[in-house]
């Protein structure tokens, strides 16, 4: 009988033994409540998947136009002349008396005219010297208050008293005005005159130019 308590003895000691063991193990296995919760909190935020930035497109320079409008130069505004109304035609030619000249006025020499019915030819007239002016002298004829529709003048150099072909000068509307040759000599001067209709005269001054 003490062999068997002794026997039974033992076999409580080998269970014991067992039990504790496994007891050990399944406390090393299990691991301590918390520690999914230490590993997961030790992982920094710097690890989680961020959402990428949405990409902004931004326009080049050269896609970007600004519209300009082109403005045409502007043109420059000429203002017209209005053209001189000529006056009441004379009853004759009227006497033509030119300014400007050196030591005061001088009458002009009466050639071709055409007055209505009546009427006269004649050649270039030089006559005498009628008076003296500066080259490029500015020089104005009055005819006795008409006012001429228009007119023309010419120059011609004279040799010996006799005219060279004449060089077409100044004309207009109006007012009668004209410069002296730039040329140093004897000169003379043709002006003429149209008042109308039927209606024109031509004048010589024979001028010294000085």
């Amino acid at each position: 009988m003490g062999a068997r308590f002794a026997f039974g003895g033992r076999v409580g000691a080998v269970v014991a033994a067992v039990l504790l063991a496994a007891g050990c193990t399944g406390a090393a296995s299990s691991p301590p409540q918390g520690a999914g919760r230490s590993a997961a909190a030790s992982v920094p935020a710097s690890s989680a998947t961020s959402p990428a930035p949405e990409s902004v497109a931004t326009p080049s320079a050269a896609a970007v136009t600004t519209a300009i409008p082109t403005l045409a130069p502007a043109s420059p505004t000429v203002s017209p002349t209005a053209p001189a109304t000529p006056g009441p035609i004379p009853a004759k030619p009227p006497v033509a008396v030119l300014r400007g000249l050196d030591g005061g006025a001088a009458t002009g020499l009466l050639g071709s005219y055409t007055w209505g019915s009546d009427g006269s030819d004649a050649p270039w007239i030089t006559g005498r010297v009628l008076g003296t002016a500066a080259a490029g002298a500015l020089l104005d004829a009055s005819l006795g208050g008409a006012m001429p529709a228009s007119w023309t003048s010419a120059w011609a150099e004279l040799s010996s008293g006799a005219a060279s072909s004449p060089s077409d000068g100044a004309s207009g509307t109006g007012r009668v005005g004209v410069s002296a040759p730039a040329k140093a000599g004897d000169w003379s001067l043709r002006v003429t005159a149209t008042f109308g209709p039927g209606h024109n005269a031509t004048y010589f001054w024979h001028l010294t130019i000085k």
